[in-house]
C-alpha cells in the first residue's frame, strides 16, 4: 500500500509512464471542452446578429441609391468645376491662395470663337462672317476705256478681283462708299467701283483733310451699309477681320489702342489739327491687305488698314460723315497749336516736369491769327481739363477738338505760372 500511495503522489515521468498518458488525456479533453465553447459563443453571435442584419434586398437597394447618388453629386460637382475655370480668370481657394486659370485654360490657338453665348468652329464662323460682308465691301478699279470699232481681247474688258486696286466699305444702301486715300492717290482719275458682279463708275469723290480717307459716290444699289464702331466698343485683345480685294480673309489682333511710333523726342509732339494716333495690330500684314476695312466680331467697321499693322480708326468721322451726306464741304475745327503729352513721358531732366504724370503742355507759341493764338494761350501753359475732361492716356487733346465743328467753342482749364484759370476758345474751320 505503501508503494501505490507514492506512485499517485510523484511527478516523475521517467519511472512512471503510465501517469504521463493520463496527464495527456487531461489536456485532451480540456482543449475539447474550450474548442466547444468558443462555437458555441460564435453561433450565440450570429444568431444575435441575424435579429439585427437589415434583409438582404434592402442591403443592396441602399448600396445601388448610394452609387447613383454619388454618380449625381459627381457630374454637378464637374460641372460647377468647369463653369468656373471657363468664366473666372481667377479663383480664390482656401489655404492654397489664389489660382490663375488662363495658365490652364485654352490658348487663342484653339479654333473657337464664342460670342453672345454661342460657340462655334472658328472655320464656320469666318465662312458666316464673309458670307455677311458680301454686299458691303466694294472693290475700285481704274475705268477702262475701249474705243468704239476697236478689236480689243474679252479679258481686256474684265474687272477681276485680282486687279482691283483696293476695297472699301459702303457707307449708306444708295452707294455712299469709304476708301482709303492710300488706294486712290489722285482724285483726278476716273474709277469704276464694283461689288456681286454690279459694277458703276465713281460719280464724285471727297477727301478727309487730315484722316486720309475718300468719300466715293456710285451707283451701287445692290450694297447694305455697314455699322461703324465706337470707341467704346474697341479693346486691346480683341480679335479682328480684314478683307483683301481678291476675298481672301485674314484675322488678327488688336494690340493698343491709341498707338504712335516715338522714334526721337521730337515724335512726342502732337497737334490739334492733325491725327497722330493709329489701333495697332498685333500682326503685321501681307500688302494686299493694305487699304482694306477691318472688322470685329460684332460686324461693326473699325477703321481701314493704312499700313502692315497701322489701322485708321473710323469713330473720329462722325461730324465728317453728316457733311458728307449732305451735300456739305468737309470743314475740320481749327485750334492751331502743337502740345506734349505728359502722361507719355517718363521724366525730364528739367525738375518741372517730374510731378506731372498728366495734362498738355503748349510747345511753342500758337500759330500766328490762329484761335488759341487769339485765345491768348501762350508757349508752356499747362492745360489740364478741356471740356471738364481729364488730359491724360485716355482723353485725348486732339480727339476732343476734332469731335465738335467750326463755330463751336471749348472750355480750357490752364495753368500759368502756378496759377489755375479757365479759357474759352471759338473754334474756325479749315
Amino acid at each position: 500500500m505503501v508503494k501505490d500511495t507514492k506512485i499517485k503522489i510523484t511527478n516523475q515521468p521517467e519511472r512512471f509512464a503510465d501517469i504521463k498518458i493520463t496527464e495527456g488525456e487531461r489536456r485532451l479533453l480540456q482543449t475539447k471542452e474550450r474548442e466547444e465553447s468558443e462555437k458555441q459563443i460564435e453561433q450565440m453571435y450570429r444568431d444575435e446578429m441575424d435579429k439585427i442584419r437589415p434583409p438582404a434586398s434592402n442591403s443592396r437597394s441602399i448600396i445601388f441609391l448610394t452609387i447613383i447618388l454619388s454618380l449625381i453629386f459627381s457630374l454637378i460637382a464637374g460641372g460647377l468645376g468647369s463653369f468656373l475655370l471657363l468664366t473666372q480668370e481667377k479663383i480664390n481657394i482656401p489655404f492654397l491662395g489664389q489660382i490663375d486659370t488662363k495658365k490652364y485654360s485654352p490658348t487663342k490657338e484653339v479654333n473657337l470663337v464664342t460670342e453672345k453665348n454661342v460657340t462655334v468652329t472658328q472655320d464656320l464662323r469666318l465662312a458666316e462672317l464673309s458670307t455677311a460682308f458680301a454686299n458691303q465691301l466694294v472693290n475700285v478699279f481704274p475705268q477702262k476705256t475701249i474705243s468704239v470699232g476697236a478689236k480689243t481681247n474679252l479679258l481686256d474688258k474684265l474687272y477681276a478681283p485680282q486687279n482691283a486696286l483696293g476695297n472699301g466699305l459702303a457707307l449708306t444702301n444708295d452707294g455712299w462708299i469709304i476708301f482709303s486715300k492710300k488706294i486712290i492717290p489722285d482724285l483726278q482719275k476716273k474709277y469704276v467701283t464694283a461689288v456681286d458682279h454690279s459694277v458703276s463708275p465713281v460719280e464724285k469723290m471727297v477727301a478727309d483733310p487730315i484722316d486720309e480717307i475718300i468719300f466715293a459716290k456710285s451707283s451701287l444699289n445692290n450694297i447694305s451699309a455697314v455699322k461703324i464702331a465706337n470707341r467704346d466698343d474697341l479693346s486691346a485683345g480683341q480679335q479682328v477681320l480684314i478683307f483683301a480685294p481678291d476675298n481672301s480673309l485674314s484675322v488678327n489682333q488688336i494690340s493698343q489702342l491709341g498707338y504712335r511710333e516715338i522714334k526721337q523726342p521730337q515724335d512726342l509732339l502732337y497737334s490739334t489739327d492733325q491725327f497722330n494716333d493709329y489701333l495697332l495690330l498685333e500682326t503685321p500684314m501681307a500688302d494686299k491687305f493694305i487699304g482694306s476695312p477691318v472688322f470685329i466680331l460684332d460686324k461693326s467697321a473699325i477703321g481701314i488698314l493704312v499700313d502692315k499693322n497701322l489701322v485708321r480708326p473710323f469713330y473720329r468721322l462722325n461730324n465728317i460723315v453728316l457733311l458728307v451726306l449732305s451735300n456739305q464741304p468737309i470743314t475740320r475745327p481749327y485750334l492751331g497749336l502743337n502740345y506734349l503729352n505728359l502722361a507719355e513721358i517718363n521724366g525730364s531732366a528739367d525738375p518741372q516736369f517730374n510731378n506731372s504724370d498728366s495734362g498738355d503742355l503748349v510747345w511753342g507759341d500758337p500759330i500766328k491769327n490762329s484761335p488759341a493764338d487769339k485765345a491768348g494761350l501762350m508757349d508752356q501753359n499747362l492745360i489740364t481739363k478741356v471740356d471738364g475732361l481729364p488730359l491724360n492716356n485716355y482723353y485725348n487733346f486732339t480727339e476732343i477738338v476734332q469731335s465738335h465743328r467750326p463755330g463751336e467753342s471749348i472750355d480750357l482749364t490752364i495753368i500759368r505760372q502756378g496759377v489755375e484759370k479757365s479759357i474759352k476758345i471759338i473754334l474756325e474751320g479749315k
